[in-house]
């Protein structure tokens, strides 16, 4: 899912950063293995939501079908938003794609995408406060024949 390191360092230094803050949020150290450890477990509890939802996609799909489940899926969290829940997006899910596929008789045709926690967002949870740094639009994207600047 994500880039070799190699390929895009300006993104794993991101994607390292946000971890960082995420675990000094939660009161962990950097150097503390086993309490990151144990909070990455918690993905497997889905951070104790009430719903845990996997979500799947035909393995034929190409880029385009990848497209639509990623437009589902934001247009699921933000309807949970809109109805007070919150969702968290889980990419873990997805390094257990023969267990969880096993488990709950998800056929060969398809391929896991993540799972999804659905709930109410525990507002005295510092990390759940945790906004990440967003990349100038205009670093990843263009836009002709628009007047202005986006």
């Amino acid at each position: 899912i994500y880039p070799k390191p190699e390929q895009q360092p300006a993104f794993m230094e991101r994607r390292r950063k946000l971890g960082y803050e995420m675990y000094s949020l939660m009161g962990i150290e950097r150097d503390d293995k086993f309490s990151r450890l144990n909070a990455m477990k918690e993905n497997f509890n889905f951070f104790g939501a009430p719903v845990g939802l996997f979500v799947t996609v035909d393995r034929v799909c190409d880029k385009n079908g990848w497209g639509h489940v990623g437009m589902f899926l934001q247009t699921f969290c933000l309807l949970a938003v809109e109805a007070g829940m919150a969702t968290c997006l889980q990419e873990a899910w997805e390094n257990y794609h023969g267990l969880v596929g096993k488990k709950l008789n998800i056929p060969n045709s398809e391929m896991l995408v993540c799972g999804l926690s659905l709930g109410y967002e525990d507002t005295t949870a510092k990390v759940n406060g945790l906004r990440s740094e967003r990349v100038p639009v205009h670093e990843f994207a263009s836009f002709q024949g628009f007047s202005s600047n986006l």
